[in-house]
């Protein structure tokens, strides 16, 4: 009652605000209450705790809707366990349907009251919170302190040499497994996707004052939108990159749970089956070294594919920060004929050159960041699509590995589709801008 309260009195003064010429610095005192009220709606405890609980839920969605697939593939189709274990994928999938459905609905509400008050700045390091989050987690994002002499920059070296220690380990288990063609395949697709994420990780880790200065011109003047129309145009196209944000995730989820938990569904794992194959100096079909090693494949490939989507989705927020400046220009131009007189129009006509001049200048930087990194991508998803494909050709139809090979393919087409998605999208913009 208390926050359905709240919301009446936030949306009532909204209201009566709009009804008159609202002016945010002579009514300032008002700003700040309404701001105060929308941000006691749902206290800051209950908002971390539905965080926890829907993270946890998606993560054993995905495990239970793993587990639920690989057993349909060990019953007698159209059985009465055939359609039990049905409802319980289409019940799960519902269960997180539900958390998409209305978060999204929360977050247009939320866009709604914000964009009806005069937002004084829009928070790009907030809008991309979650991806610099992962990218610290696994000691990419040094913040604006960059690398020193301190505990994250040991911490990042760790994280890079345990990488390396993985794929090293790989590479070593291809000159052994050269006469065996699928097993050579097998290692050859792995280790060109884990050399092109280290490759992503050492790239951030050398770039990363110029990733910092990037954020600073996300924030700067000249990239905040003006008017609540601007603000849409961005919240339009961030909302599209979230959606393949989130999707590239929810593969790479699928991917790595699929591979960390494949020996022990087909029971392969009394046989000390490792998820990847790879070569060690020791025999680790003895225990506690086969748990060890076991652990150390998993702890590495998770990593690597937190590296993989969150530098990839990085990248693509770049692009759609430079599409939407377009936009943002564009909409600036356009409205340069309202100007009530010469000395107004010549004023913002300059600052449209401006704008201009750092669109131009922030998109060259970013393009010599990250150009070899696309080139390489497009390179490594070439050749293991490839070789993935033959691989399915080999495996038994239907099976864990043919399910998660299924996987990997729909993960790289996503890799490859976000970065022509929107680079077709700057390019439209510009397209737009131009003619």
């Amino acid at each position: 009652m208390e926050m359905r309260s709240a919301d009446k009195t936030v949306s009532r003064r909204l209201s009566n605000l709009a009804n008159k010429n609202f002016n945010p610095d002579e009514d300032e005192e008002i700003q700040l209450e309404i701001r105060d009220k929308y941000e006691h709606l749902v206290p800051e405890s209950d908002r971390t705790l539905a965080c926890e609980i829907a993270l946890g839920q998606f993560v054993v969605s995905s495990l239970t809707l793993s587990l639920a697939l690989f057993q349909m593939t060990v019953v007698e189709p159209l059985s009465i366990e055939c359609f039990s274990i049905m409802n319980y994928v289409c019940g799960a999938i519902v269960e997180t349907f539900q958390y998409c459905w209305f978060g999204q609905v929360v977050e247009a509400r939320t866009i709604n009251i914000l964009t009806t008050m005069e937002m004084k700045k829009f928070n790009w390091k907030s809008a991309i919170s979650v991806n610099t989050w992962f990218l610290k987690l696994i000691g990419l994002w040094p913040g604006p302190d960059l690398y020193k002499l301190n505990k994250y920059t040991f911490y990042m070296i760790f994280v890079i040499l345990l990488i390396n220690s993985h794929i090293f380990f790989q590479a070593a288990n291809a000159i052994n497994a050269y006469k065996n063609l699928k097993a050579l395949i097998t290692i050859m697709f792995t280790i060109f996707t884990k050399l092109l994420t280290s490759a992503k990780m050492l790239m951030f880790v050398r770039k990363s004052e110029t990733l910092q200065q990037f954020m600073l011109q996300m924030e700067s003047e000249e990239f905040q939108p003006k008017n609540d129309q601007q603000v849409m145009m961005v919240q339009r196209l961030l909302k599209s990159w979230k959606k393949v944000y989130f999707v590239f995730w929810f593969m790479a989820l699928c991917i790595v749970s699929l591979r960390t938990f494949f020996p022990l569904l087909d029971g392969t794992v009394k046989d000390y089956r490792l998820p990847l194959r790879a070569w060690y100096p020791y025999d680790y079909k003895t225990s506690p070294l086969y748990e060890i090693t076991y652990l150390h494949q998993v702890i590495c490939d998770w990593i690597s594919a937190t590296a993989t989507v969150n530098t990839d989705t990085f990248i693509a927020a770049l692009m759609m920060c430079i599409g939407t400046q377009c936009d943002i220009l564009s909409d600036n131009l356009r409205h340069l004929t309202n100007c009530e007189d010469d000395g107004e129009f010549n004023k913002k006509l300059v600052d449209c050159i401006e704008h201009h001049k750092k669109i131009v200048r922030f998109a060259i930087d970013c393009n010599s960041f990250f150009n070899k990194i696309v080139l390489g991508q497009f390179v490594a998803s070439s050749l293991t699509l490839a070789l993935t494909m033959f691989e399915v050709t080999v495996v038994e139809p239907l099976s864990i590995e043919c399910f998660a090979l299924m996987s990997y393919v729909s993960g790289a087409c996503v890799e490859t589709f976000q970065y022509c998605w929107f680079g077709q999208e700057v390019q439209a913009r510009v397209s737009q801008q131009y003619f």
